[in-house]
């Protein structure tokens, strides 16, 4: 409830319906403006504006749901979309991690493109999200991690030559300069001889896979109602509250103030909604959980991927040892002995199998 009255930009006709509700009660009984009384020459106008309000009443519920489900899908689907982006550069951040030789990585040139491409993947969530924003890409501000105090540690402090990169390429556009500064670093591993049978062509393969959900949210976020539709829908919203509250006046009086405010929050609520439930990417509304957007999964996947790097880098894949812990240890057995224990285990005291 408390969204739509924050949206200032239509909040306000919450107010002015509950107002137009008084001002036709004044009139009602107050003036001869409107006709009244019992005979059927004087009902004509309150059957219209009835008539009207109930044509209106069944046109936008059908509409204005229609929309609101048409919203909602493509905030599910946008946001499924973005997860297919961030689940995909994890799996490149793994592969590149798990499908290379360890003694390769003790490497400086292999360290460098290393720490470039880990960069590289912890920018891209706050890159693509962006991207679909009315701001747009500001390369100056991309964060690659968030500390704990809330601060964050920009590409531009950690990583100086992807920005230049990223910066030189952004007229492209962010994520297009992002795909191409990416696949020049995974060109460099080849000359590492980083060329295996399964690493580059899977590497290569998950590049493709994110280039192509990239496609997919723009297809989806790039759709708009064509401008007849949503002016249509305007105006019969607009005339609907405005004569909604003087069906309630004949029989209701002044108790049409709060019947009509009740109504037109239906429907206003439901009109301002949808034009934030459809856009994912939207500002503002993702701290207090009004609407579902993928910051969250933006955050989490820069966790995740931060994570993985830093667990990597620590010990290599290939020689991993640790500590058992005590009485943990693995027993040495023989198949022998186990068939042994299970023969005994099925003999009753007396020597006769259970």
């Amino acid at each position: 409830m408390f969204y739509i009255i924050r949206a200032i930009k239509y909040s306000w006709i919450l107010l002015l319906v509950p107002a137009l509700a008084a001002l036709y009660a004044y009139l009602y009984e107050n003036t001869d403006i409107f006709p009244k009384g019992s005979e059927e020459e004087d009902k004509w106008f309150e059957e219209s504006i009835t008539t009207i309000v109930a044509a209106a009443t069944a046109t936008l519920s059908f509409i204005l749901g229609m929309t609101l489900n048409s919203a909602m899908t493509k905030n599910s689907e946008g946001i499924g979309l973005f997860n297919a982006f961030s689940g995909d550069l994890l799996a490149f951040g793994m592969h590149l991690l798990s499908l290379s030789d360890d003694e390769l990585k003790e490497s400086e040139e292999f360290q460098r493109v290393r720490s470039n491409i880990r960069d590289l993947l912890l920018a891209a969530p706050g890159i693509l999200k962006w991207s679909f924003r009315s701001k747009g890409v500001e390369v100056d501000l991309v964060q690659v991690k968030e500390r704990s105090d809330g601060s964050s540690v920009k590409l531009s402090e950690r990583n100086k030559a992807m920005y230049c990169a990223l910066k030189r390429y952004t007229s492209l556009g962010a994520v297009e300069a992002f795909m191409l500064v990416l696949g020049n670093e995974i060109e460099k591993l080849t000359k590492l001889g980083l060329n295996g049978e399964t690493t580059l062509p899977t590497l290569i393969a998950k590049w493709e896979n994110l280039y192509a959900s990239y496609g997919s949210l723009g297809n989806l976020l790039g759709w708009k109602p064509p401008a007849l539709f949503s002016w249509w829908l305007g105006i019969c919203l607009y005339l609907y509250l405005i004569l909604m509250p003087f069906t309630f006046v004949p029989a209701a009086g002044y108790h049409a103030i709060y019947l009509s405010f009740i109504i037109s929050y239906f429907f206003l609520g439901a009109y301002v909604g949808l034009q934030k439930l459809g856009d994912p990417f939207a500002e503002g509304v993702s701290d207090s959980g009004e609407f579902a957007t993928v910051t969250a999964a933006a955050k989490t996947a820069q966790q995740v991927l931060e994570e993985l790097f830093s667990l990597e880098g620590e010990d290599g894949l290939d020689d991993i040892v640790c500590d058992i812990p005590e009485g943990a240890q693995a027993v040495m057995i023989s198949r022998e002995e186990i068939e042994s224990r299970e023969k005994e285990s099925l003999l009753s005291e007396n020597g006769m199998l259970y």
